[in-house]
């Protein structure tokens, strides 16, 4: 008699196992949401989550001191009349490689590989300045690489 109680308890719990997985595998209980980066970036920022590039550009732009050259008034007077300048922005973590491709997209340089060999050559990859910096379209690599550089 106790042998059939456990066999049938036994059949009763696996059958109501099968009932209930089948049941849940027709109806689940949970949804599906396709996001995308967007729509996750979106629901984080609600969330007050920054991203580290903004972050990071937040204490640059705070803690960036104003790169000062002092010029005499003659260069003064040439500055002043050329307005064509390109403003070149320099942050602290940029790598030669960034400060060369923003010098590219600025049309301040013409051949990425050359103006890197001759930074390299010069041995001056590691002391370039940051802050902001004026600079005319007919400077050569060479004085580019001169006002850039401390």
């Amino acid at each position: 008699m106790k042998k059939t109680k456990i066999v049938y308890l036994t059949l009763g719990l696996g059958i109501g196992l099968v009932i209930s997985n089948i049941l849940y595998s027709i109806f689940p209980n949970f949804k599906y949401i396709d996001l995308s980066e967007s729509d996750i970036i979106e629901r984080a920022q609600e969330l007050g989550y920054v991203s580290i590039k903004e972050k990071i550009k937040a204490e640059e732009d705070k803690e960036e001191p104003e790169k000062s050259v002092e010029l005499s008034s003659e260069e003064l007077d040439e500055s002043k009349a050329e307005a064509k300048d390109i403003e070149i922005k320099i942050l602290e973590g940029d790598t030669l490689k960034d400060i060369t491709r923003k010098l590219l997209d600025l049309g301040l340089i013409e051949n990425e590989e050359k103006f890197i060999l001759a930074v390299e050559e010069k041995d001056m990859d590691k002391n370039f300045a940051y802050g902001k910096f004026y600079l005319p379209l007919d400077l050569d690599y060479s004085e580019i690489i001169r006002l850039l550089t401390r």
